[in-house]
Parts: C-alpha cells; sequence; structure tokens
C-alpha cells in the first residue's frame, strides 16, 4: 500500500494483502440481482467515506458490515475497497453486541471531532492494557465501562477492540453516553471536555462555522493541522499542559485575533499560525 492510500482506516490483516475493516452502508449505487455484484457508498466510524464493491445479498441502507478484501484505485472513483468477503453485522443501526470487555479509561485520544471517532488506552480487570477504538470521547479518564465491539489488528498499533458500544459501569453517571456527540460544531463556542488528553492530527480540520475553542489542562497535546481550515475561529484559550505548538495547528484560520499562549510553550512548529492575523496574543 503506497502512501496515498486511504489513511486512519483500523483492518484486520488476514493475509499480507488481505485487509478486514467494519463501515456503515450509506447508499446502494448498483446492485446486480442475478450475480449479487454490488457497489456501495459507505463510512467508517471516524467519518471517512469510500465505495466497498463485492458481491452481497439483500443489503441495505443503514447496515453495518464487515468486509475482507483489498484497497484498489480506480482512475474515476479513486480508492475502493474490493471485498472477497461481506458479512452484515446488525440492520437499521442495532449495535453487535457480540462480545464485550470491561476496563477502566487510562486515557482518551480524539481522531475525528465530527464524528466522536477516540482512540483510547484501557486496563482490563486482569491488568492487562488494551487500545479502544470507536465513539469514545465523551468518556471519562478513570471510569469503568463495558465496551461491545470486536478485535480487529492495526497495522500501526497491533491488536485493538473495535467498539460499536459502550456503557458506564459505576452508578449515577451517564447511561449511554456513546450515542451523544462530542462536538456540536453547529454551535460557534466549542468547550473541550476534560476527559480528553489528546487531540489528533486534523481533528477539527475545516469546522467552518467553529468560533472559538477553550482546550482544558488535561489535554497534553495537539496535533499537527488539527485546527487548519477554521476560517471563522477567532478566539483560542490554550491550557498550561501544552508544550509544542505543531505545525500547521492554526494554519488558515484567518479570523484567529485572540490566542492566549501559555509560558509552558518551548516550540512552535512551521506554518502554525500561517494566514493569521493577531490583536491579542
Amino acid at each position: 500500500m503506497d502512501q496515498n492510500t486511504p489513511q486512519n482506516i483500523q483492518n484486520t490483516e488476514s493475509t499480507p494483502d488481505m485487509k478486514t475493516l467494519t463501515c456503515k452502508v450509506e447508499k446502494i449505487v448498483f446492485h446486480n440481482e442475478k450475480n449479487k455484484y454490488t457497489v456501495m457508498s459507505v463510512m467508517r466510524d471516524d467519518g471517512r467515506h469510500f465505495r466497498l464493491l463485492g458481491n452481497i445479498d439483500s443489503v441495505k441502507e443503514n447496515d453495518a458490515l464487515m468486509a475482507t478484501g483489498s484497497w484498489n484505485k480506480d482512475e474515476k472513483y479513486g480508492w475502493q475497497f474490493k471485498a472477497e468477503t461481506i458479512e452484515i453485522l446488525s440492520a437499521d443501526d442495532e449495535l453487535d453486541e457480540r462480545e464485550y470487555i470491561e476496563c477502566k479509561i487510562c486515557e482518551v485520544r480524539v481522531l475525528k471531532a465530527e464524528t466522536g471517532f477516540a482512540s483510547a488506552k484501557a486496563e482490563c480487570l486482569d491488568d492487562s492494557t488494551v487500545r479502544l477504538s470507536g465513539r469514545l470521547a465523551n468518556v471519562s479518564v478513570g471510569s469503568m465501562i463495558r465496551a461491545y465491539g470486536k478485535w480487529t489488528h492495526d497495522e500501526k498499533y497491533g491488536d485493538e477492540f473495535h467498539v460499536s458500544k459502550w456503557e458506564y459501569q459505576k452508578e449515577g453517571e451517564s447511561a449511554n453516553p456513546a450515542e451523544e456527540e462530542f462536538s456540536q460544531i453547529d454551535s460557534s463556542d466549542l468547550v473541550i471536555p476534560n476527559t480528553v488528553s489528546t487531540i489528533a492530527d486534523e481533528a477539527f480540520e475545516g469546522c467552518e462555522n467553529l468560533l472559538s475553542v477553550t482546550i482544558p489542562d488535561s489535554v497534553t497535546s495537539i496535533g499537527a493541522g488539527a485546527f487548519s481550515g477554521c476560517k471563522q475561529l477567532h478566539s483560542v484559550t490554550l491550557p498550561s499542559s501544552i508544550e509544542t505548538i505543531e505545525e500547521q495547528t492554526f494554519s488558515g484560520c484567518k479570523s484567529l485575533d485572540t490566542i492566549t499562549i501559555p509560558d509552558s510553550v518551548t516550540s512552535i512548529g512551521a506554518g502554525a499560525f500561517e494566514g493569521c492575523v493577531f490583536r491579542d496574543l
């Protein structure tokens, strides 16, 4: 797979050339009733869209699928996933609950703000450490949860548990916060919750309705290009826990005129504020 292959797709490796991934059907583009060959527009939990090709019967919009196959690049449509096998995991947004683990959340890393997609480091009851992925941006660090989903294998991080649903195991906490949106970007003022420790590269890229951002002290790392292209963003408050502002973090934020940079910041990456015109620093 070359450097232009779709990134941040969490795959399970079955052979050197075969991958397994899960997704949700957005639209049936083509279906041959005779041989069941189907072209679908699908979306991963991290909000990324692509075309899935393969033979499957009785599939419909909103079905959750697990597909094993390989990536192919089409001159017209770009990267597509050609599946050798496709399994329907659930229909009409019913969550797959065939496997679960109970664990304590140690760290949360936001990967895609629009969907609340995040990864988390957790400690299981047997003291082993596990990596989780899914809509986890609202989960509280230090809390015990029961996570439903499936084990997968990521090429970069190794084995991880892909979460379709989770719930707190302590009384008095939200019964099902996994159904909430982490970030309502349509609202102009964003306050990132103190459950978040890391904001991933390009997590808020292109959120054009965003006007202001307040980042709590729980956040220790903000990725490159995290807020790039937020054209209406005009005010940012950074926490004293941040030491580095990565490259392109606020590039293209042409309305950004006020930012609080704490004394803890010791380095600023190339182009971090490219295109910004500051009034107050």
